[in-house]
């Protein structure tokens, strides 16, 4: 029983010890980490959501002293005994997903959702659109992401044709590009050989776009794929720019 007793206190005091120095956003924090102590957690789900909150509450007070200001629209940190505020909302939200996620090196990412929101007027529709995509994807389509966030213009020369056979680690990066299509945060630039060959109907389209539709992970050519405006949003509000480079290295090679 004081072995439990322990494990909650832990949890409540992570964000109390910094709140004064948080203004504005700390309350909230230690309300949500408080309201959580107090569910049924395990040991290591315990230790999953006090690392996110720590996390959270350190990022955003060094935001604070390098003069950053919260948000202050719509409401965004204001509450009552009628209704929660978005900020709680999503920071529970980020806690959820991190207390769930089983590839540790994801948890700082999601987290990063929370403190970018907590500063930016980024809308909660759209803040919690993003915190369900994160926890669909994998760490190494947080790496894609990065990857092709760096490709702009095929400048670390990624293949630009059709590859004829197929490993199976190629095929599950391949499908892992595919689905970041089917979630709107990837999209196929057309190559130029099939620019050339577009019908009348085809060039009338290249003015509104120069993306191709896709079918499957055997149409994903590397070099041809770019970020869409909300993969360029998911980028920004992760921080993935914070992920080392050395973590893309070895999907560079594969994808040469």
């Amino acid at each position: 029983m004081s072995n439990e007793k322990d494990a909650l206190s832990a949890l409540i005091q992570i964000p109390k010890a910094l709140i004064e120095s948080v203004p504005v956003v700390g309350p909230l924090i230690g309300y949500v980490c408080e309201d959580y102590a107090n569910r049924q957690l395990s040991k290591l789900e315990e230790f999953r959501v006090g690392e996110a909150a720590k996390y959270c509450i350190g990022k955003i007070e060094s935001k604070i002293q390098n003069g950053f200001t919260p948000r202050d629209d719509d409401r965004f940190f204001a509450s009552n005994e009628n209704y929660r505020s978005s900020a709680e909302e999503i920071f529970e939200g980020v806690l959820t997903k991190c207390k769930l996620e089983h590839e540790q090196k994801k948890s700082n990412y999601i987290s990063n959702l929370f403190v970018n929101v907590a500063f930016e007027k980024v809308s909660v529709a759209q803040a919690n659109f993003l915190l369900k995509l994160v926890g669909t994807m994998t760490y190494r389509q947080l790496c894609l992401i990065k990857l092709f966030y760096q490709n702009k213009n095929n400048v670390l020369g990624l293949k630009t044709t059709e590859t004829v056979m197929f490993f199976s680690e190629n095929i599950s990066i391949l499908q892992e590009i595919f689905e970041l299509t089917q979630l709107g945060l990837v999209q196929k630039l057309m190559a130029e050989a099939d620019k050339t060959n577009a019908t009348w109907r085809d060039a009338q389209l290249l003015l509104q776009n120069s993306f191709n539709a896709m079918f499957g992970w055997d149409e994903v050519i590397p070099g041809c794929m770019e970020l869409t405006a909300l993969g360029e949003t998911a980028y920004k509000l992760l921080s993935l720019e914070e992920m080392s480079v050395l973590e893309i290295e070895n999907l560079i090679k594969e994808l040469k």
